[in-house]
């Protein structure tokens, strides 16, 4: 395909979004001090470790377990390219070509649902989102598991369009499996998706094909199987710890968040030096809290979901209001305080409106599998809710806030 060819697959109107979204994301580079500036984080100083003593991990020689290996193979790969693994410069342009592609992917996936003007919609709405743009500057994993979840979303579309056809079970498990070699969060969500076919398709799917789908989803935890096997002598399939790590953060908090210097020894120590037996020792505190009080831990579950979904800091983003509303009241700050009570008003409204938009069309099994995905994210109420792990389903989000307005729109249309 030529390059002509391939800039006609978007208008001139997804270009003028695309550059409104750069345009934000300037404005908040010019507002807020070192923002943009890459720092090292987990995911670089493994890739660093792994070009240097050909080891995954964080301690010279000492392989870990304690974070997945497909970002920082990426990262190492790009470090090698440019010779140099000091310069992050590098890895914060390839996030940006993360997010980038999720834009275009997103614009395309929207385009085979609905109409191309509410599909522009959705695209404002991702570019102009403001808890996606600091992460689209930090080395995380979430612009690249948003690229990922974007093709997930793609790949269920055309599954529902030819269901019958074994390499869309191929591609659908494909997509999923790299996913988990980034962040192990749709670890069930094959089982999910598998029983949501049995049920909500037109016809049965083959059995063959389910079992070709976990194939090519789960073959990708093989290889990280087997390594910590070696290394560790335990089944480790995703990250070692982090998640009975978070379970047990999860059981003493709403947040799931403590700082490290109060994890009780020896979780501390192991945590800090990322050591594989923070799983086991994780796994008995966790499991001891939730037993010794379960209904204490069920609300800290429900009180999860307002941090997941209506904590994303938009004010603290677009206006570097940092500091609390009470304490811009009681300076006087009006301005600051105004946009903190203006962006957590808009949040809550896009919010109410995404629930509308999936309600109105559970009935279209491709935008039900989307839902489900955005209902499955949920998951991170058992363990710790930060609004970082809702991100990635923003694309998706927007087209259901699409749809949930335009619906509005046409019934105050018709009753006036």
């Amino acid at each position: 395909m030529t390059m002509r060819k391939w800039l006609s697959l978007f208008p001139k109107q997804f270009w003028f979004a695309f550059a409104g979204g750069c345009l934000l994301r300037v404005w908040v580079t010019l507002i807020t001090p070192d923002f943009g500036i890459a720092v090292p984080g987990e995911y670089t100083n493994m890739a660093a470790n792994f070009l240097e003593y050909g080891v995954l991990g964080f301690n010279g020689p000492e392989p870990s377990a304690f974070r997945l290996p497909g970002f920082p193979l990426v990262i190492a790969a790009v470090f090698t390219l440019c010779g140099s693994y000091t310069n992050l410069f590098p890895i914060t342009v390839l996030c940006l070509a993360f997010m980038t592609a999720g834009v275009m992917l997103t614009y395309r996936l929207a385009l085979r649902l609905v109409s191309e003007r509410q599909a522009l919609v959705a695209v404002w709405l991702l570019v102009l989102n403001p808890s996606l743009i600091p992460l689209n500057f930090d080395i995380g994993i979430e612009t690249p598991f948003l690229l990922l979840l974007t093709g997930l979303a793609w790949m269920l579309v055309r599954l529902t369009e030819e269901p019958d056809k074994l390499k869309r079970w191929a591609l659908t498990g494909i997509v999923l499996g790299i996913s988990l070699t980034v962040r192990s969060t749709f670890m069930f969500f094959p089982f999910l998706l598998a029983a949501a076919a049995w049920f909500l398709f037109p016809r049965r799917p083959n059995p063959k094909h389910i079992v070709l789908f976990f194939a090519c989803t789960y073959i990708f935890v093989i290889p990280w199987t087997v390594r910590n096997w070696v290394h560790f002598g335990r089944i480790v399939p995703f990250e070692d710890g982090m998640g009975w790590h978070t379970l047990y953060q999860g059981s003493v908090g709403v947040d799931g968040i403590i700082p490290d210097i109060l994890l009780p020894e020896p979780m501390r120590t192991y945590y800090v030096t990322h050591d594989p037996e923070i799983g086991p020792h994780s796994r008995k505190l966790a499991l001891e809290n939730i037993r010794r009080s379960p209904t204490r831990y069920a609300r800290y579950c429900i009180g999860r979901l307002r941090n997941l979904w209506l904590s994303a800091g938009w004010a603290e983003v677009l206006f570097n209001s940092n500091e609390s509303f009470n304490t811009y009241i009681a300076r006087g700050d009006y301005y600051f305080a105004g946009s903190k009570v203006l962006m957590k008003l808009l949040e809550f409204t896009l919010l109410g409106i995404m629930l509308w938009g999936i309600f109105i069309n559970l009935g279209s099994l491709p935008l039900s599998l989307l839902a489900l995905m955005i209902a499955y994210t949920n998951i991170h109420i058992f363990t710790m809710g930060l609004p970082r792990y809702t991100t990635p389903l923003i694309p998706i989000m927007s087209l259901f806030i699409t749809l949930g307005a335009s619906n509005l729109i046409s019934r105050i249309r018709k009753q006036t």
